[in-house]
């Protein structure tokens, strides 16, 4: 476990959404080469001087995102992990026991929210 950071964080966030976004971005919705329904991904990441951080055990952070449609019941939070061959997607999901995460319920009905302990790492 490293030390805590202090001083200026950069926090990044990419979405997508769209079916479209998922398919040119190669963060197509793939688990272990099986089709999974989503209802969108996000990317959150923080870095300080271009070094990965990570965080501390017990933190979480909620990311809220649009929500064209009703979040069916039963669905799953997954984590992205690298994938080596980038010619099909990026990306392989994975159900990651080790992390906890939850999809909070739709505000308002456009919003959904994720509760994570895990950064992009």
């Amino acid at each position: 476990m490293g030390a805590t950071v202090t001083g200026n964080v950069q926090v990044t966030t990419s979405q997508y959404l769209q079916k479209g976004d998922m398919i040119f971005s190669k963060m197509l919705p793939v688990s272990n080469n099986e089709p999974l329904l989503s209802v969108g991904e996000i990317n959150v990441s923080a870095t300080q001087n271009g070094q990965n951080l990570v965080m501390k055990p017990g933190i979480t952070f909620k990311a809220n995102m649009p929500t064209s449609c009703n979040i069916p019941a039963g669905i799953a939070f997954f984590i992205g992990q690298p994938n080596a061959n980038t010619t099909q997607f990026r990306t392989n999901w994975v159900v990651d026991s080790n992390r906890q995460a939850w999809i909070v319920p739709p505000i308002a009905g456009d919003t959904s929210g994720i509760i994570s302990d895990s950064l992009r790492e």
